[in-house]
């Protein structure tokens, strides 16, 4: 189900800005001087969630021994690791004018016309301007963040815990973002051992140096979601590539009740998921 990856024409560029920038962003304003905002993007990400159970395009799929799927959570190094495995499989020769015409994305058949028909995943929508106008502000982000209805993926912990549980299958590998910023040839190493795929060292220096961040960085527009709107700069997937970027946004304060929140909530959950292990605590 690849797909072609190409801007929306001008006019739905223009709609497209002006319902996100005027309408939404005012009714989002409206909800965040009523203090009703999180519970109202709680109860639409809900409906959503909903409607994916009902649609679920994977109720009749079945995977063969040739299928790798790589699941992420939102913004936590998803096209890092899509290049990492796929560079892997076509042996440092994978070639692509952008990443997601070779990958393929089932749940683009229950997204709105827009985002199915110009190929944009709910993730880089919402990416393209996390912060800006038609967005909430950092507090209503930080409120929905903490809460069971996260609009991309739901709650962190939830998620974490789930896939921790499966750790032990023989056809599941859990990577943390930490451990491949710390140590990305051991990374590559494992991700090749679970595939299955064997590897010279000049093949492991070339995908290394191919899923580095300068290389990723530098080819930004095979990642990117590229032009949404007109009077905006085309958005950029690959940021920064390192951990704790939450400070550019959160105070300490704010960062340590994350930690605090998901330490409880993985307990709630009876999970051993190893936080700190995964994740530097907050200072």
């Amino acid at each position: 189900m690849a797909y072609t990856r190409r801007p929306p024409p001008l006019l739905v560029q223009i709609l497209f800005g002006i319902g996100m920038e005027q309408l939404f962003g005012s009714a989002i304003r409206f909800q965040e001087r009523r203090g009703r905002a999180v519970r109202t993007f709680s109860a639409i990400a809900g409906r959503l969630e909903k409607r994916a159970r009902r649609k679920n395009p994977l109720r009749n799929y079945v995977p063969g021994p040739q299928d790798v799927f790589v699941m992420t959570y939102a913004k936590s190094g998803t096209n890092w690791m899509m290049q990492i495995a796929h560079q892997l499989i076509y042996h440092g020769k994978g070639e692509y004018d952008h990443l997601h015409e070779i990958v393929p994305w089932p749940d683009t058949t229950i997204m709105p016309l827009f985002m199915k028909k110009y190929a944009i995943p709910l993730e880089e929508a919402t990416h393209w301007k996390l912060y800006g106008r038609g967005m909430p502000t950092v507090d209503t982000w930080f409120e929905l963040y903490l809460s069971p209805h996260f609009p991309l993926g739901g709650s962190w912990a939830v998620n974490a815990a789930g896939y921790w549980a499966e750790r032990d299958r023989p056809n599941v590998l859990v990577v943390s973002f930490k451990s491949m910023k710390r140590d990305l040839r051991s990374t590559v190493l494992k991700v090749a051992d679970f595939l299955n795929i064997h590897v010279s060292d000049a093949l492991v220096d070339e995908v290394c140096r191919l899923s580095s961040f300068d290389h990723m960085k530098k080819n930004d527009h095979k990642y990117a979601i590229g032009q949404v709107v007109p009077w905006r700069q085309p958005g950029s997937m690959i940021r920064k590539g390192q951990e704790g970027g939450s400070s550019e946004l959160l105070s300490r304060e704010r960062q340590r009740l994350v930690d605090q929140h998901f330490i409880a909530e993985l307990k709630a959950l009876g999970s051993d998921f190893p936080y700190t292990e995964f994740c530097d605590l907050a200072p």
